[in-house]
């Protein structure tokens, strides 16, 4: 059964409000973000690291796991569908503020910027959520194991094409280097 989305949130907590290092730090890499990136012509750093292209030392990305896949769609639906949308696509205004401040749920297909990430990143995201004033992402932290999240973006990386899914693993290999 689909959750539904918790972007309703309570008056902000002292722990939010101490996390405003942090807001700026999101908005800086929010507005480098952009909707439809290629990645071979990206001119913007990823996560700290420049020079991302096929002459690196980087190896192939792994191939992806049809089960991880199959149980990744179904936590999605399950758990994040209800913000994000059943076919990946968020909001359409994903990029501008709604009234309350905060930025609604981004797309996490190609048109997104979830593959501009670490994996390591954007299981932290999904674990720990984004408790600041520019998101409504919630935390899955007890909720989902950080295998079960990994199952998520293998969903993800499923449904992007393949300069994304090259780039998002260059990414994620030089982070855990």
């Amino acid at each position: 059964m689909q959750k539904p989305c918790p972007r309703s949130r309570p008056d902000r907590t002292s722990r939010e409000i101490r996390l405003l290092a942090v807001v700026g730090m999101f908005a800086v890499v929010l507005a480098g973000c952009s909707g439809s990136v290629d990645p071979a012509e990206s001119t913007q750093p990823q996560l700290g690291f420049t020079g991302l292209d096929a002459a690196s030392d980087v190896p192939d990305p792994p191939d992806l796991d049809a089960g991880r896949i199959a149980t990744g769609e179904v936590l999605y639906r399950q758990y994040c569908a209800s913000c994000h949308k059943a076919d990946l696509s968020g909001d359409t205004n994903w990029m501008s503020r709604t009234d309350d401040g905060t930025y609604p749920p981004p797309p996490q297909d190609a048109t997104g910027h979830t593959w501009h990430h670490a994996d390591q990143v954007l299981v932290e995201i999904i674990r720990d959520g984004i408790p600041n004033v520019l998101s409504g992402m919630p935390t899955f932290q007890g909720t989902l194991t950080d295998e079960e999240i990994l199952s998520i973006l293998e969903f993800f990386k499923s449904e992007w094409g393949e300069d994304e899914r090259a780039f998002q693993w260059q990414i994620t290999w030089k982070a855990s280097r």
